[in-house]
């Protein structure tokens, strides 16, 4: 069972109402993916398959934390292959296992700018990190030198 918004958004907290009413709003531009608020724990995540141009395809949560916008939303791959290499030999910028899945590091940024962290950033981040882990697994480098461009299907993946 799912409800609009999570049990920890407030009433009377109209900042967080406001934020996560234009996430769920842009979220709808990624057919993809569906928002969702679980009724037993109240997680706010949007979720669905991310593909790039390489033609690999992954499963993934973008979650809200209970202190959204003040803390950035996290992501979570719930691909296999990546909870597979995450166990046997670790994977750079990641924070562990979460919710079955690993959560992924996808940006440095400093106190001030997690405020300024959104759902749909975390998709370009995601896209970023994603390339990033497919060029580690071929090359043993993990670089997030990508830049990233989503033309309504897929994300597209290139160097600068």
């Amino acid at each position: 069972m799912t409800r609009t918004m999570p049990n920890w958004v407030q009433d009377e907290d109209s900042q967080s109402i406001d934020r996560l009413r234009q996430e769920v709003a842009a979220i709808a531009n990624f057919p993809a993916f569906s928002y969702r608020v679980l009724e037993d724990t109240g997680m706010m995540f949007a979720e669905g398959s991310l593909e790039l141009a390489s033609g690999n395809s992954y499963l993934l949560r973008i979650c809200f934390p209970e202190n959204y916008p003040n803390s950035p939303p996290f992501t979570i791959i719930k691909e296999q292959s990546v909870f597979v290499t995450f166990v046997q030999r670790g994977i750079p910028y990641t924070q562990g296992i979460n919710m079955n899945g690993v959560q992924i590091t996808p940006y440095l940024y400093s106190v001030e700018e997690q405020s300024e962290i959104t759902g749909i950033s975390m998709f370009y981040l995601t896209a970023r990190w994603l390339a990033a882990y497919e060029g580690w697994i071929q090359t043993g480098q993990f670089t997030h030198q990508a830049c990233v461009h989503f033309d309504g299907e897929q994300f597209h993946v290139y160097s600068p």
